[in-house]
């Protein structure tokens, strides 16, 4: 009996070695089959990429061709050697500060500088009598002021003070204002001061930025009516360092 039972149990064991052997071999053609799949499905989008490609390349003569003619035509265009016309949006010039856009002309802009060496403001005296002191008025760009006592002279007995009003245009740096002493006044042993920063935005005060000073040795010299031009070298208002020459041009 028991060399029997071996017997059977050797023959089962033969059999299942078998069934392993075809196990794997099942195992190896799934594998295969999922890999060659896998190849095929590159080897075809790598085709149909090289096909695509080809026609490409095939067509680069006219491709460097059709580049060719679009940049002979910009380069015609540039110099107005075509009859093509070319149409802008307008609209988007716009004025600013000292310019005008004159559309006057259909389809055409012309741009105007607004600004003459001076800038005198219709609704604001440009001359006025400062014998005795006073405020002038800034505005934008060159500023022109006048002293204008209708022909009088004056002899100060105390010093004066010129007040240059930046409440509405702030200096800007290179802006000047030419101050003209139309009618002689003789300082004697006083001055004339100029201040400005009339908000105080920098912080000394209101009108407490020095802009300069004048006595007899700057007036005489002109017959007592010298010409003085005021000229903004920094115009940091913020750190506090607002900054004049005062020129005696006359």
């Amino acid at each position: 009996m028991l060399q029997q039972a071996g017997t059977i149990l050797t023959g089962q064991q033969t059999q299942f070695v078998e069934m392993q052997n075809q196990v794997n071999s099942l195992e190896d053609q799934l594998i295969n089959s999922t890999t060659y799949a896998e190849i095929n499905q590159r080897l075809t989008y790598l085709e149909d990429s090289f096909t695509a490609n080809q026609a490409l390349f095939d067509s680069t003569d006219t491709i460097v061709g059709m580049i060719n003619t679009v940049s002979q035509n910009l380069n015609n265009l540039i110099q107005g050697k075509t009859s093509i016309q070319v149409s802008y949006n307008l609209d988007i010039v716009k004025s600013g500060d000292g310019i005008f856009v004159d559309r006057s002309v259909p389809n055409q802009i012309t741009i105007d500088n607004e600004v003459q060496s001076y800038n005198l403001q219709p609704s604001v005296p440009y001359s006025a009598d400062l014998h005795a002191g006073g405020t002038i008025k800034l505005h934008q760009f060159t500023n022109y002021f006048r002293h204008d006592a209708g022909g009088l002279s004056f002899s100060l007995g105390a010093d004066i003070f010129i007040q240059v009003d930046d409440s509405t245009t702030k200096w800007t740096i290179g802006q000047k204002l030419r101050l003209v002493f139309a009618d002689p006044i003789d300082p004697q042993t006083n001055s004339v001061i100029f201040t400005t920063d009339s908000l105080n935005r920098n912080g000394g005060g209101t009108y407490g930025v020095l802009v300069g000073a004048a006595n007899s040795a700057d007036f005489s010299p002109s017959g007592d009516t010298p010409i003085f031009e005021m000229i903004c070298v920094n115009d940091d208002y913020v750190h506090g360092n607002l900054q004049f020459v005062l020129d005696r041009i006359k």
